[in-house]
């Protein structure tokens, strides 16, 4: 009987053992019949040595603290950011807005990095506008696929793309990326690298880091300011000839 009941409480250890390391990675919910389903997490925030999953977006931001890093497992929804220094790896997944954002995502007070490690490179963020306010923003990869508004903001965009951008005061340095449409009300907008699909308004000389041109987006031949417009596909590209 002795032996019997050593077998059974190993048995119990055992699976208490697999449980646990099971939760580790998967969490579980309970529906509204009762039944245990798996709930796979949507982020994982990595901050020192420490590791834990969240099964949303939303709650990873809200639990990262300064230096963390937010890793996508899965598809999952923007949130409003807000006094946060934190950086987040797309990793070829993709954060949407909900129904409940009115198509508008704050980014406030905070310093925010966005890139994307994966292999495939499709990691995005989709949706109408990401008003920044107050804040840095640093994109060094990903598809930002919405309008980005940025006011009293620094933007440093080292590579990605984004699909419209709207700057007004603050800073903005494009060195690498795509920008497939540019507007700017003020502030300190220069451009030393990436493209840039369309400039809608403003002085093409004005918004040029010195010692740089505009160049045809095919890379033939660099472009005269005197010959620039409003819908010319551009390279930013570096230039030590005065005529340009």
């Amino acid at each position: 009987a002795y032996t019997l009941f050593a077998l059974i409480a190993i048995a119990f250890c055992m699976v208490l053992i697999a449980t646990f390391t099971f939760a580790t990675d998967v969490a579980l919910a309970a529906d509204e019949s009762g039944e245990i389903t798996e709930e796979i997490p949507v982020a994982i925030v990595t901050t020192n040595d420490t590791e834990i999953t969240y099964a949303t977006f939303a709650e990873a931001v809200q639990n990262a603290t300064s230096g963390s890093t937010i890793k996508l497992l899965d598809n999952g929804n923007f949130c409003n950011i807000k006094n946060k220094t934190i950086a987040i790896n797309l990793n070829g997944k993709t954060l949407s807005f909900d129904s409940g954002s009115s198509g508008n995502i704050q980014v406030t007070y905070s310093a925010v990095t966005i890139f994307d490690d994966s292999d495939t490179g499709t990691g995005c963020i989709t949706g109408f506008q990401i008003a920044a306010t107050s804040a840095t923003v640093t994109i060094n990869s990903g598809n930002i696929d919405v309008q980005m508004y940025v006011k009293d903001t620094t933007l440093n965009v080292n590579g990605g793309r984004i699909r419209r951008l709207m700057c007004n005061t603050g800073s903005f340095l494009l060195s690498g990326g795509i920008i497939n449409s540019f507007y700017y009300y003020q502030g300190r907008h220069f451009f030393k690298g990436g493209k840039i699909g369309r400039i809608e308004n403003g002085s093409f000389d004005e918004i040029l880091c010195e010692g740089y041109a505009y160049q045809k987006e095919d890379g033939s031949a660099l472009i005269k300011l005197s010959d620039m417009d409003y819908n010319t596909s551009v390279n930013i590209v570096e230039c030590t000839h005065d005529s340009f």
